[in-house]
């Protein structure tokens, strides 16, 4: 896999990154993101699994989250 950026004339004296360290730091965050995707797709696969042997109706799930996005906004100040 090859990547190529083009730096907007002017810019390129406030990159200060040699090419190891952008390396580096651009593999990190790939790394990163590659991670926090499979994280996600298997906390996904995980709930799809619980919710084939979930005896709640579809009310109550419903209801629950509701409840649960409540919970959340409070926690985190939002108004919903």
């Amino acid at each position: 896999m090859r990547v190529e950026l083009d730096v907007p004339k002017g810019y390129e004296k406030s990159i200060e990154l040699s090419s190891r360290e952008w390396k580096d730091s651009f593999r990190l965050a790939f790394i990163r993101a590659l991670d926090k995707s499979v994280e996600e797709k298997v906390a996904f696969k995980t709930l799809k699994a619980l919710a084939k042997k979930s005896k709640l109706t579809d009310e109550q799930a419903m209801r629950l989250a509701g409840e649960l996005k409540e919970r959340a906004a409070r926690r985190h100040e939002l108004q919903l």
